[in-house]
């Protein structure tokens, strides 16, 4: 695990020529999703049994956190020309995630809440700006890590503050003064976001990411490529999904028929996702064959002799 995060950097980036252009088998997000679910469950333990409220921010931070994290590096994994390093997904979900949240804040300050998917959504692009001009990162599969790191921070800060709100909603005063908090009520709230995380923020950015990155290639980043059509479409996507993902708060749906609704909205952004991934695979495999034809056969075979 430790030498599996040990990519990215200028001494740990492998040549292109060198990675293994095929559909990657992830295997490290299942492990960091049980190690996260052992945790909670520590944190869940030391509130339900004995209800010690030091508990609640650990509880809090880790129950909304740990599926977008998870999810991450599941992208982590499936980044085949492991360039990124953690630290720049650690960095893009912490300061990603925040600006991405104030851009939206200052989004519903000027249109106000009615039109949250299409807020947000342009937020988590305006997040991803801080990354889309680093000339190393000219892989589809690059936008979709960042992009979904930025989508995790985004999604995790936000489970954060309404798993606060239904403390605070809760809270009880007892006959003696005192305060009786309903642990009930967050665990509700952290398990609802968390069972749907991978198909919200962390889905729909992840899109962007790609869609960008796809646009930008091995170009320098220009303004101009926020209005390429290719771009265009998937952020609309992204809009469309959230805005659907949304639509409760609009129209009282049986709570069946809004279920089906969200597992819908889920394989349909997973089904895109997927489709970046065997793109981007494809990038790499083609940019690997024009290196190949660039050396020519007769340096490749003197390679394969074992000469410098």
């Amino acid at each position: 695990v430790e030498d599996f995060f040990l990519v990215g950097g200028r001494s740990t980036t492998p040549p292109i020529e060198s990675v293994p252009a095929i559909w990657p088998k992830p295997w490290l997000f299942f492990k960091i999703f049980l190690l996260s679910l052992l945790a909670y469950g520590g944190f869940f333990f030391g509130v339900q049994e004995f209800g010690n409220t030091n508990c609640l921010p650990g509880l809090i931070l880790l129950g909304s956190f740990a599926i977008p994290l998870t999810v991450v590096v599941f992208y982590f994994e499936m980044n085949v020309p492991r360039n990124v390093s953690f630290y720049q997904v650690f960095r893009a979900i912490l300061v990603g995630g925040v600006l991405a949240l104030v851009v939206s804040l200052f989004g519903f300050g000027l249109f106000g809440a009615g039109l949250p998917g299409v807020i947000e959504e342009v937020g988590k692009t305006a997040a991803l700006l801080l990354f889309v001009g680093h000339p190393k990162y000219r892989w589809t599969l690059n936008g979709l890590l960042l992009g979904g790191a930025v989508g995790a921070g985004f999604a995790g800060f936000e489970s954060a503050g309404y798993a606060l709100s239904a403390l605070i909603g809760h809270l009880e005063v007892t006959d003696t003064g005192g305060i009786h908090i309903n642990f009930e009520a967050i665990q509700q709230t952290l398990l609802f976001r968390g069972v749907l995380a991978p198909g919200g923020h962390v889905a729909w950015a992840a899109l962007e990411g790609a869609a960008l990155w796809k646009v930008k290639g091995d170009q320098p980043f220009r303004w101009t490529m926020l209005g390429d059509s290719r771009f265009l479409r998937v952020l609309a996507l992204a809009m469309g999904l959230h805005t659907l993902w949304d639509i409760q708060l609009v129209v009282h749906l049986p709570l069946i028929l809004y279920f089906a609704l969200l597992a819908t909205l889920i394989v349909v952004a997973w089904m895109a996702i997927l489709s970046f991934i065997q793109d981007g695979i494809k990038q790499v495999q083609a940019a690997q064959v024009e290196r190949s034809e660039l050396r020519g056969p007769e340096q490749v075979g003197m390679e394969g002799r074992g000469t410098p």
